[in-house]
């Protein structure tokens, strides 16, 4: 994904910390910040309004149940809404 950086100096053996930075909250806030651990669980925060909102926080240890949970409610709002849902 393009915009998905690397942050060398918070990353260690056992974190890798990314930051998506495409624009949405300006070049200077990124719009995700993302902790992975190596224990398979990642931190996952959502900024708005330029950082100056609480950000939405998600811990999430199964990323594959959550993608699938997510592209289950993606196919059944689809159905409801129509294919151009929210796109």
């Amino acid at each position: 994904m393009e915009g998905l950086v690397r942050i060398e100096e918070k990353t260690t053996e056992a974190w890798l910390e990314l930051e998506l930075r495409d624009g949405a909250n300006g070049n200077e806030v990124p719009s995700y910040k993302i902790e992975v651990r190596s224990d398979g669980c990642i931190h996952l925060r959502r900024y708005y309004n330029g950082g100056y909102d609480e950000p939405d926080y998600l811990h999430i240890c199964d990323i594959d149940e959550v993608i699938e949970l997510l592209q289950a409610v993606k196919e059944k709002a689809e159905e409801h809404f129509g294919k151009e849902w929210k796109r």
